[in-house]
């Protein structure tokens, strides 16, 4: 691992566990949701952590979990189909760096129409291992793996390079979704290993409790967080006709997965492994929903837990074919066949 950084050089996942990747999405905190509408458009930024600086600008994503769940990140998601960004503004996938902690680990990729063949490693997106493929059931991605210590969740973390207009388009194209966020400010003892003292706990806030050592002033519910969105809609002057049909077009969607999340989660806790020398095997994992206790390297730089429902894809066998008229002539002609037979003998 490079001085001064938790990043280092990517290297092969472990006992990798995948699950589907269908959405992506960018979370953030309520007052980056505002700015966003004001500009209309998803703000980018540059890395400035990691191993490697980029010098281009990128939108941070990562695959889409429940909105239920205690979100790390924020309030507000953005959130996409994988394979329309892919095709917009794609092709080309980078691996940026790696971090793996006693029992949890992330992995940060770069998706730009651009070549850096040079300067970054390809990804191989039909290599075993890899936590990122395209295979039969669609892209499938690592969401657990063995880390230092033991198995536990990996985070793939997936950084966009835009330019103003495709910044704009993701914020058109991209649905809000509120999240919860009340597990923010936990004051429960997590003395930090490095700068000021902490006085709130890191793994449950990222930018307030973990990169500022501060109190959330975004500790709201799913539905408060729903309440402070349509009020901005409504109170923007420049974004009210795109944020009423956008707020509309939201809780239809969020109805509908309720609807159906209600008739799938049976099968929330299922993953996949995944083995090249064989079909598709099915192991069920406890759905990791809560975060690492005081006192792990995670607290330092902490991740939240995703998990995403997978409904296992195997492969149906063919249809069988109906017989039909074919094997019906076939039986009469062989019947014809017998009495001739039979006849020819009994003439001799």
């Amino acid at each position: 691992m490079d001085n001064g950084t938790i990043f280092q050089a990517v290297k092969p996942l472990v006992n990798p566990a995948y699950a589907y990747l269908d959405e992506i999405s960018r979370c953030v905190h309520f007052d980056d949701f505002k700015e966003a509408v004001l500009k209309e458009m998803l703000v980018p930024q540059r890395v400035t952590n990691g191993r490697t600086k980029l010098r281009c600008r990128v939108l941070w994503f990562a695959p889409s979990h429940s909105s239920s769940d205690h979100n790390f990140f924020g309030n507000v998601s953005f959130t996409i189909k994988w394979e329309t960004v892919l095709q917009k503004l794609g092709p080309n996938l980078y691996f940026i760096d790696q971090a793996v902690f006693n029992s949890r680990s992330c992995t940060r990729v770069l998706l730009t129409r651009k070549k850096y063949h040079g300067r970054f490693r390809k990804v191989d997106l039909n290599s075993f291992h890899s936590p990122l493929q395209n295979c039969r059931p669609g892209f499938i991605y690592v969401s657990h793996c063995m880390n230092k210590v033991r198995n536990g969740p990996h985070v793939l973390e997936i950084a966009i390079e835009v330019n103003d207009a495709d910044a704009r388009w993701f914020y058109l194209n991209c649905r809000q979704v509120a999240n919860n966020h009340t597990e923010a400010n936990p004051h429960v003892g997590n003395a930090r290993t490095y700068g000021p003292e902490s006085i709130i706990q890191g793994n449950k806030c990222f930018k307030f409790n973990a990169a500022q050592n501060l109190v959330c002033p975004y500790q709201w519910t799913v539905a408060e967080c729903e309440k402070k969105i349509d009020a901005v809609f409504q109170s923007t002057g420049s974004a009210t006709e795109i944020g009423r049909k956008k707020s509309v077009s939201r809780k239809k969607t969020v109805s509908r997965k309720k609807s159906v999340s209600r008739k799938k989660n049976i099968s929330n806790s299922d993953s996949i492994n995944y083995d090249l020398n064989s079909s598709y095997s099915y192991s069920s994992l406890s759905v990791h929903t809560g975060y690492e206790s005081a006192g792990d390297e995670w607290s330092e730089y902490a991740w939240p837990t995703y998990e995403r429902s997978i409904y296992p894809a195997r492969v149906a066998a063919p249809p069988e074919k109906k017989n039909g008229w074919g094997w019906s002539i076939l039986t009469a002609a062989a019947a014809v066949a017998g009495v001739w037979f039979v006849i020819r003998r009994i003439s001799k």
